[in-house]
């Protein structure tokens, strides 16, 4: 398998396999980079290769370690820091949050990878899973993937198995937009707060209670996915850039690596 290589130490890749559409592989190795809280429109799914890692499901503290999987339901804020600055190495998995919905609840939603459920959220009772078979299972089911095996009926499967051991739950709500913040390159808070009809340090802490983020990191999060998209569909660094409301090309880059650890030129050679 291809590995770029990002720092002098760190490795990644990302692999999109076309025969599954609603997979996308991130493999990390030897890494002590952090994120910054952010969150994905993606159910994500973590097998930790080597090391440990701390991170935080919206304010509440995890810990994973080698062997161990890691899950995470979409639009929930998380970050995610090596133990004491020590490498760790992962497979980190991105589902289409309908296609899982679909899936395991046969709720019927047409999976398109282009945002939330509508009206949806799916929820995980239990992040962090520590069963041997069941890494094992994952871990041959991603190298299988990255060389075009697999099938989406054994990923059904596999999902399945997910649904008693990590308490995978489909709940009733809106999903997580706030209607108003995607358009600006540096959103006006107070602007926002007052066309809410709410003071500004309300509207951050409602944003905070609706989203686990405060407005900036959420509308960041926001327009990175929308920028991800873009790379993954062959566009250019300055237009993913551009359309998703940043004027400044290494304003882009320096976000993205902030909150989601790679840089536009290491998604943009994604593999399908």
């Amino acid at each position: 398998m291809f590995i770029q290589k990002e720092t002098n130490s760190m490795q990644q890749c990302f692999v999109a396999p076309s025969h599954v559409p609603f997979l996308e592989i991130r493999t990390t190795l030897h890494s002590t980079q952090p994120y910054a809280q952010h969150l994905h429109s993606q159910f994500c799914l973590g097998l930790i290769l080597q090391g440990r890692t701390r991170f935080s499901l919206v304010d509440t503290p995890h810990l994973a370690v080698a062997g161990d999987l890691v899950l995470i339901a979409p639009w929930q804020a998380h970050s995610c820091n090596p133990e004491q600055g020590q490498a760790r190495s992962y497979h980190m998995l991105f589902f289409d949050a309908a296609w899982v919905a679909s899936t395991l609840f046969g709720h019927g939603l047409e999976a398109t990878g282009e945002g939330p459920v509508p009206q949806l959220l799916l929820t995980v009772a239990r992040p962090v899973l520590r069963s041997p078979a069941l890494f094992q299972q994952a871990l041959a089911m991603v190298e299988a993937a990255q060389q075009g095996g697999g099938t989406p009926a054994q990923w059904a499967a596999f999902l399945v198995t997910l649904v008693h051991d990590g308490g995978i739950a489909l709940a009733n709500g809106p999903t997580t937009t706030l209607h108003g913040m995607e358009g600006e390159e540096r959103p006006k808070v107070q602007t926002l707060a007052t066309q809410a009809g709410m003071r500004r340090e309300s509207y951050s802490r409602a944003v905070r209670r609706s989203t686990g983020l405060p407005p900036r990191a959420y509308l960041h999060s926001v327009r990175l996915e929308q920028a991800r998209l873009m790379l993954r569909r062959g566009c250019s660094v300055v237009e993913a850039a551009q359309a998703a409301g940043y004027a400044d090309q290494s304003h882009f880059h320096r976000m993205l690596v902030k909150f989601f650890a790679v840089t536009p030129g290491c998604y943009q050679r994604l593999r399908k």
